[in-house]
């Protein structure tokens, strides 16, 4: 990576210059890629053009993996955050659910126990 970003820093006054479109930079990085070293030796006339063009095709599709994997980093960490918020929303509200009804079922003991004590006070078997 540390190559290819310095080869094109070094190229840029000239890429800046030529005002290639990204079809002609695609087409000329392909037929590099395509041809075989002799069949470049011998194109006196564009081989450097064919090579700047495959310079600033390499470059920007590394860019773009590295833009892709750091799109796809993000994406992991919001679902990954989503889902642990998710999860502990789901055990606090449980929780919540555990109290509320052990609450619940001491009310119910005491206000027995108080019906139990006022049957007790209203009843008849004390003197």
């Amino acid at each position: 990576m540390e190559c290819l970003k310095a080869l094109f820093r070094k190229l840029e006054p000239i890429i800046d210059y030529l005002h290639l479109a990204p079809e002609v930079i695609s087409y000329y990085a392909q037929f590099l890629i395509k041809s075989q070293i002799f069949q470049i030796s011998r194109r006196e006339d564009n081989k450097y053009l064919l090579l700047i063009a495959f310079v600033i095709h390499q470059y920007y599709r590394l860019n773009d993996v590295l833009v892709e994997i750091l799109i796809q980093a993000s994406q992991t960490s919001i679902n990954t955050s989503a889902r642990e918020h998710k999860e502990s929303f789901y055990e606090a509200r449980r929780s919540m659910h555990q109290i509320i009804s052990n609450v619940s079922k001491s009310m119910i003991n005491h206000i027995s126990t108080l019906q139990k004590i006022e049957e007790v006070i209203h009843g008849h078997e004390l003197t």
